[in-house]
């Protein structure tokens, strides 16, 4: 049985104990990549430790490694047509206590991949461009909701 580490800091303002989120984010765009990461880490209300991979690829090497709480993982690789239709059953099967969360800039278009994506147990959906606001809170009730399903 793989051991996990739990990343807990103490938050010096306000004298709490918080727990990292994990958050790894897949896309081919470099800019998407760097925009959500700094997002996420330049939040002062929660505390997150972010990984980006570009490759479609690298996704399940990179899931077995940093073993994150939620995935943010784009609808469509430019070096992979399936994504999300190869990915998010395996990342099902493989890690079901890994809420996903699918980024697309494609679903007043091409609805096909997102309903797959939600018989696959996608937790929810971002269109892009997604604003900070957007992002922390999706990423955060995602994370709260796998915490809850767990303790019941």
């Amino acid at each position: 049985m793989e051991k996990r580490v739990v990343i807990i800091e103490l938050d010096k303002e306000r004298g709490l104990m918080t727990k990292k989120i994990r958050v790894l984010i897949a896309d081919d765009d470099p800019t998407i990549l760097e925009n959500y990461s700094l997002i996420l880490e330049l939040d002062r209300s929660q505390s997150y430790l972010v990984e980006t991979v570009r490759q479609v690829n690298d996704v399940m090497g990179a899931i077995k490694r940093f073993r994150p709480d939620v995935v943010l993982l784009d609808n469509h690789f430019d070096d992979n047509e399936a994504g999300i239709d190869d990915l998010l059953p395996r990342i099902s099967a493989l890690y079901p206590e890994i809420s996903v969360v699918i980024i697309t800039a494609k679903r007043g278009s091409d609805s096909d991949p997102i309903l797959r994506a939600m018989g696959w147990s996608a937790e929810g959906f971002l269109d892009k461009p997604v604003g900070k606001d957007v992002l922390r809170s999706k990423v955060l009730e995602v994370y709260e909701r796998k915490q809850k399903e767990k303790i019941q």
